[in-house]
């Protein structure tokens, strides 16, 4: 899982993370008055449906150098500070991963991160929530609204 800054600079996850994606359709539906009793009347249309984002959660572990010793040596700091800055951002990011890329993700934005309590002293185990991202053109030319 590699993040992509929009100046081309990458930053690679260590350690192959986890991924678990999610996904719904967005259902509009309409309660009708039905007659009778007939059970063929019975439930809600179904008016129109549209996809849901995907929803990400990524979670994994970095590793510092050494194992034991003094904390400033063990931890993973500069891992963890790259991964502060990516995750602290208000933009979203391009991505390389393959499932992802399967799905036609290329884009997410992060929602949520957290850093629980790991054992070690040169372990810190992250878990991020993030949402696709996709481009649209909200606004088109007059020709274009005319040919459709």
């Amino acid at each position: 899982f590699t993040f992509i800054d929009e100046n081309g600079q990458k930053y690679l996850l260590p350690y192959e993370p986890m991924l678990s994606i999610t996904s719904a359709n967005n259902i509009v539906e309409r309660t009708v008055a039905k007659a009778g009793d007939d059970i063929k009347y019975q439930g809600t249309v179904k008016e129109r449906w549209s996809r849901g984002d995907y929803e990400i959660k990524i979670t994994g572990v970095l590793i510092g150098s050494i194992l034991t010793g003094d904390v400033s040596q063990c931890f993973p700091k500069s891992d963890f500070e790259k991964l502060r800055d990516i995750l602290e951002s208000r933009k979203s990011w391009g991505i390389q991963c393959e499932p992802l890329q399967l799905l036609g993700i290329s884009k997410i934005v992060v929602y949520d991160m957290n850093f629980p309590f790991t054992k070690g002293e040169n372990v810190q185990a992250y878990e991020i929530s993030v949402k696709s991202d996709f481009d649209y053109n909200l606004l088109l030319e007059e020709e274009d609204v005319l040919q459709s």
